[in-house]
């Protein structure tokens, strides 16, 4: 089983790819459930940087990937979109 940190790694590189690279949900904590999660206090990263004062705009947006881990469960997530 995987770490839940990677299903929110998968999520952050979805909401990238949903928005075609416009915007980035980030930060995310929270807790899984049997039948849910929740995710608290996430912050979204924007090329405009319109979302205050936790928008690091696209540095932070290439600091996440340089850091990420592309692992299945992106793959997996990536293939939805494709």
């Amino acid at each position: 089983l995987l770490s839940l940190g990677k299903y929110h790694q998968a999520l952050s590189h979805f909401s990238y790819h949903y928005t075609n690279g416009q915007h980035l949900l980030c930060d995310l904590q929270g807790g899984g459930y049997d039948t849910h999660y929740i995710l608290t206090d996430p912050a979204v990263l924007s090329v405009d940087k319109k979302f205050g004062s936790t928008d690091g705009g696209r540095p932070m947006m290439e600091n996440f990937f340089a850091h990420m881990f592309l692992g299945v469960v992106c793959f997996n997530v990536l293939c939805l979109i494709i």
